[in-house]
Parts: structure tokens; C-alpha cells; sequence
């Protein structure tokens, strides 16, 4: 029999397992590697120095890449000052690498042990899939998803898209005042936050600024995130006051009526159908794989350049900087010498390479904007590296988003022990229901009158947490609050204890002097927050409850000083005056 490695990359339907996998296992040679847990199914473990390691060395091998792009490419059309297609293929194709890379670690570290013959891949994305087939030909691709389905997602997809440039017309030929300032946010960022107030659905990135800001010059605009994939839905425009000023739809509208704006689009796709046929390397690859959302970004790109060149702003403030879509604003309005200024929204780190762009790449490319606000030193220290380009870009100032904190209300006075757990999507998927399951089990060792569970959901998790259902159904006897959105700090405020394994949620919860535990199962320390002495590690159910026992009786605190150093490094001020300092990098 052939030495077999199965790889079973997403979740499977019962249906499935018995129609693809099941097979599979009657092979006594069979090495089975899943992101995904399941009881019929023995894994080969992959050692932990792999799952550690393996970030970096996919980080270097892409960078490798990014170099190759521009030793072969520099002075050509692929790299044209206006428009570089790096730039804009960089983000998507760097999380393609890095799940090749890591099948890669995969398939190198599996023959190692054994002389494997024949690879399997079930739920490959088709992407990936391409950079597998172009170093093991003889791969074998299994589908666990429906094509019917697909097809209808795309042909609802399309029509979603037709009506928002149909209702972009409205806002385009609405007649607006002008302003200095343009404030770019997301409208994902609309959460409930608080405010002198009390708690209302605002914008978290910039409700504070707009107000620091001098009445009737600012605009808000809804950029990325057009549409959701989640259901295929149009995200909801808010009528009560929460509303954006601008909408994309009316921006892309814009593009669509001038004829020099087809005429890039074409010249694009010629050049970019010349590179996929004549590259025959993992840089053709790229291209094949990326040429519908290059034509994305190409339309984001000359929508904006056209906006932004009618409408003369002094300044942009924006999150999201580096990310697809909103990086072309940042790009566009450099050219045109308006001032931009990035607020950081996430963790930033050797492990976010929308961030992490080697001296090399800077030399042909700098996207960055012409300051980016960061919450602290550690960042700062993260662009050391990069000091050459962006000594003066990088300033830090603190977290707009913790200017909220001041406006925490009054302490309820009897309450129960109160876990928060806050879930977190991984690369691995079985380490994400580890953090679960393991939370669930050590909840159920404590009494229900005991305890009262929190569980507050990643946004990529709010409309769809199903995967958890089987854990929580467990817990039916218990005290548990299911969060889909409620305001984050008053929930840590009346909390005893985090638990989750990197969220950034923890960064907050140190603000507010709470205990946290990380479930850091391949010891990464993601966050940093164990290196710095402001976390409990837990690997295990018994570990978990263990210590929140301990933390629970007050035989486990934590070390304040340890705390004050850790602020000192991660915030450059607790004033909770972010936003007017930004407000005056504005004037």
C-alpha cells in the first residue's frame, strides 16, 4: 500500500466523512494532519516548535518573495509609480503564502518521519491549492463544499453589488458642504460604546475624535467592507444619528461615469494577463490568483483618486491603513499631498505582516501614511527595524478607543464571580475549539450558583457562532451571558476574570487592573502579555480551573507592579485624551 498523507484543511459535514475520509482510513500507512478536531480521526501531531516557528519562517520566505517581485519587475509596468501591483497584490497574496507555507512545514516535517507518496488535500481553498500543485504536481484535491451553493453566493454576490452603486447614486448626487477634514472608519466599527451619554452605537475609532474636532470639518466615510459576506447582506445603514456622511457606493458611482477610468482598467488587465502568461513561477501563481481582486483594488484605487482630487482635503484621518481597500487612500493621497494620519485599530506585530515590510520592500514601496498613531512603545520598537523609512512616521499617543474608559458607570455592588471569556479565531482551527472546550470543562467543576459566564464573541463570530453550540449546550444549567456586541469595557469593568488565548480584548482588561489567563497552547505569546508578567498561562481544563479557583479565593493576585511597567510599555498615556491629541495633529 502507498504511504498516504491526508490533510483536512476545513470542517466537514458527518456526510462528508463517510463519502471522503472514511476510505482513506483503511490505509494502515495513512498520516492525517486537521486543523480541525474529530473524534474518528487520529492526527499526526505536528511538534510544537513547527507550530511556533513556522510564522517566521513563512514571514521570511514572503518577504523572499516580495524581493524576487522586485529584482524582475523594477522599472517595468508591473511597478509603476502610480499604480504598483505589488502593493495592492501583497495582503491577499501573503495570507495565501502563508497557508501554503504552513502546509508546506506540514508535508516537510511529515516525510522526515515518514517516505510519504501520495498527498491528499480535502477543503483547500482553489487558491492555495494553485501554489500546492506548483511544488507537488501529484497532489490529490478534494472539495468538502457545495458548487450549487457557490454559484448562487456569486450570482447574490453580484446583484448585492448592482444595488449599492444603485444606492450609491443618491448619496453621489447629494449635495454636500465643504470640509478640511475627511475621517475614514469602517462600518464594522459601529459597536456600542461609551459616552458622556451612557452607551450608544457610535463609531469606536473616531466618535471621539469627531468630537474633538472643530464643528463642520469633518466627514465620516464608510470605505471597506461594502458588502458582507456573512449572508451575503448589504451592511445596514444606522438612520438614528449613527449614519455615515459618505458612502463607497457613491464614490465607486463616481469612478463609473468617467471614461479615463476605463481606460486604466484596461491597460491594467493587459499588463497583468502578459505577467500570468509568461511567469512561470510562484509569482504566476500569484498573479492567476489574485487578477479578480487586483481589478478590485484597481476600482477602490481610481474611485478615490477621482474623489479625493474633486473634493481638496487638508487631512485624513483613518484606521485600518494597511488593509486592502483603505490602503489605496492612504496611497492616493500622498500623490495628491493631502496629509494622512493611521490610527492603529489591532495588534501589531512580527505576526501581522500587513505591518511587517522588510527595508528592501520600502525601498521600491512605502505605503504607510505620513503618520501613524500607535499605542506604545512596543510598537514603536517593532519599527525599529524599519527606523531609515519611518523614524518620523511612527508616533505613539495611546488607544483612541480607551477615551471611553472615563465614562465607565457606577460598580454594581453584589454580583457572582464573573468569568469573561472572549473567543478568538485561529489558523489552527482545533486550538480555537480547544480554548472552548477547555473553558466549558472547567466552568462545569464549579457549582452553577457559583459562577456566571460571559462569553463575548469575535465580530467574525456574532452572526455565526454554531461551532460552539455543542459546548454551550452543556452549560444549560449555568448562568451564562452570550454577548453579541454589548459595550466592552463596562463588561470587563464587571468581570473577575479574562480568559481567552490572544485577543486584544487582554491589552484592555490590563487597563481596568483585571486578572487574565491565556490559553497560549504552542507558547507563541502572541500579545506579549506572558513575557511581561501580566498573565496566567493555561494549556488545559484542569489548568484552567485551577486558576481561576485561586484567583477566585484571592490566593492568586495580580502584580501591580508588573501591571504599571506593562502600561508604561503598551500605552504611551493613560489621560484618556487620545483623541484630542490627534485633534491637534490635525490643525
Amino acid at each position: 500500500m502507498p504511504k498516504v498523507g491526508l490533510y483536512i484543511a476545513s470542517s466537514i459535514s458527518s456526510l462528508d466523512f463517510d463519502k471522503i475520509i472514511e476510505p482513506y482510513l483503511k490505509n494502515k500507512n495513512l498520516q492525517v494532519f486537521s486543523n480541525f478536531m474529530h473524534p474518528s480521526i487520529k492526527c499526526f501531531e505536528v511538534d510544537k516548535a513547527l507550530s511556533t516557528n513556522l510564522n517566521a519562517q513563512c514571514q521570511q520566505r514572503i518577504s523572499d518573495t516580495h524581493v524576487e517581485f522586485y529584482k524582475r519587475y523594477n522599472g517595468t509596468p508591473l511597478c509603476d509609480n502610480q499604480f504598483n501591483f505589488w502593493s495592492h497584490l501583497r495582503f491577499n497574496s501573503n495570507l495565501q503564502l502563508q497557508n501554503y507555507y504552513s502546509f508546506k512545514g506540514w508535508i516537510d516535517q511529515l516525510n522526515k518521519k515518514e517516505d510519504i507518496t501520495e498527498f491528499v488535500f480535502v477543503g483547500v481553498s482553489n487558491k492555495t491549492a494553485n501554489f500546492i500543485k506548483f511544488d507537488f504536481p501529484n497532489s490529490t484535491f478534494i472539495s468538502s463544499g457545495n458548487t450549487d451553493n457557490k454559484k448562487q453566493n456569486n450570482l447574490n454576490l453580484g446583484f448585492t453589488f448592482l444595488k449599492i452603486i444603485f444606492r450609491g447614486t443618491v448619496s453621489f448626487f447629494k449635495p454636500k458642504k465643504k470640509k478640511e477634514t475627511l475621517l475614514v472608519s469602517v462600518k464594522a466599527s459601529l459597536i456600542p460604546i461609551l459616552t458622556k451619554e451612557g452607551i450608544q452605537v457610535k463609531d469606536k475609532f473616531m466618535y471621539y475624535l469627531k468630537n474633538e474636532i472643530e464643528e463642520g470639518k469633518t466627514n465620516a466615510l464608510l470605505n471597506s467592507n461594502l458588502f458582507s459576506f456573512k449572508g451575503l447582506k448589504e451592511y445596514s445603514y444606522d438612520d438614528k444619528g449613527n449614519s455615515f456622511d459618505l458612502r463607497l457606493g457613491g464614490i465607486l458611482f463616481g469612478a463609473l461615469l468617467r471614461p479615463s477610468f476605463y481606460k486604466q482598467i484596461m491597460k491594467t488587465r493587459k499588463v497583468l494577463n502578459s505577467a500570468i502568461k509568461s511567469e512561470n513561477s510562484f509569482l504566476g501563481v500569484m498573479f492567476k490568483n489574485n487578477k479578480d481582486g487586483l481589478l478590485t483594488e484597481l476600482l477602490y484605487y481610481w474611485s478615490y483618486y477621482f474623489f479625493l482630487k474633486n473634493n481638496k482635503y487638508k487631512n485624513i484621518a483613518l484606521t485600518s491603513e494597511m488593509s486592502p481597500g483603505v490602503n489605496s487612500i492612504t496611497r492616493v493621497a500622498k500623490q495628491l499631498g493631502i496629509n494622512v494620519i493611521g490610527i492603529q485599530h489591532g495588534l501589531i506585530n512580527e505576526n501581522n505582516f500587513a505591518y511587517n515590510y522588510s527595508n528592501e520592500e520600502l525601498k521600491h514601496d512605502n505605503p504607510f501614511p505620513n503618520k501613524l498613531i500607535v499605542w506604545g512603545n512596543d510598537e514603536k520598537k517593532f519599527f525599529e527595524k524599519n527606523k531609515e523609512f519611518l523614524s518620523e512616521v511612527v508616533q505613539a499617543k495611546g488607544n483612541v478607543i480607551l477615551d471611553g474608559i472615563s465614562y465607565i458607570p457606577k460598580k454594581e455592588e453584589e454580583r457572582k464571580f464573573t468569568i469573561l471569556y472572549a473567543s478568538q479565531p485561529q489558523p489552527i482551527e482545533k486550538y480555537r475549539l480547544q480554548s472552548f472546550s477547555d473553558f466549558t470543562e472547567a466552568l462545569l467543576q464549579f457549582k452553577s450558583i457559583e459562577v456566571k459566564a460571559i462569553i463575548r464573541l469575535h465580530p467574525r463570530e456574532v452572526l455565526n457562532y454554531s461551532v460552539y453550540q455543542s459546548y454551550l449546550d452543556k452549560l444549560s444549567n449555568y448562568e451564562v451571558e452570550l454577548d453579541k456586541g454589548e459595550e466592552l469595557f463596562s463588561q470587563i469593568d464587571k468581570s473577575d476574570v479574562l480568559v481567552t488565548s490572544y485577543s486584544t480584548v487582554a491589552k484592555d482588561a490590563i487597563v481596568l487592573r483585571k486578572p487574565i489567563i491565556l490559553q497560549d497552547y504552542v507558547g507563541s505569546d502572541l500579545t506579549g502579555l506572558l513575557e511581561k508578567n501580566v498573565a496566567f498561562n493555561s494549556t488545559n481544563a484542569e489548568e484552567l480551573y485551577n486558576t481561576i479557583t485561586k484567583i477566585q479565593s484571592n490566593e492568586l493576585l495580580i502584580n501591580k507592579d508588573s501591571y504599571d511597567k506593562a502600561l508604561d510599555e503598551l500605552y504611551d498615556s493613560l489621560d484618556f485624551e487620545v483623541a484630542k491629541k490627534i485633534a491637534m495633529m490635525l490643525k
